[in-house]
């Protein structure tokens, strides 16, 4: 194994780590948020402040998950299909902030539009613009 290769794989692996570490407690902090939520169901603000922690954990959880998953190969990070589901996923959560109020979508399809950035369909239509 060379010197370059073995660099990759610690500098994969200190990534997944301290990914996984701000993933951990924003998913409890989802998680008891989430709950808070559901027991004040009338009180809408819960989903406002819900989709914020929850973007995060997201996408801490995929960058982990997927850099323990390219520790022992190097290659694409995360495929375009890959890209496409965390978009997906993040349009959910727009949807859970924007029950709260049309601003809680607004940081998730940020997000969601940048992780959409490497398919070649949206980057053609981000070129017309």
């Amino acid at each position: 194994m060379s010197d370059s290769a073995t660099l990759d794989r610690r500098v994969s692996l200190v990534i997944a780590v301290v990914t996984a570490a701000f993933a951990v407690p924003l998913l409890a902090a989802s998680a008891l948020l989430a709950i808070k939520a559901v027991e004040h169901f009338h009180d809408r603000t819960w989903f406002l402040v819900l989709s914020f922690p929850l973007t995060f954990a997201l996408v801490f959880s995929v960058v982990a998950v997927r850099g323990f998953a390219s520790i022992r190969h190097s290659g694409p990070a995360l495929s375009l299909r890959g890209w496409r589901l965390l978009a997906g996923a993040l349009v959910v959560v727009a949807l859970v902030g924007a029950y709260g109020h049309p601003a809680g979508a607004l940081f998730p399809l940020l997000i969601a539009g940048i992780c959409l950035l490497r398919d070649p369909a949206v980057a053609k239509w981000m070129h017309w613009i």
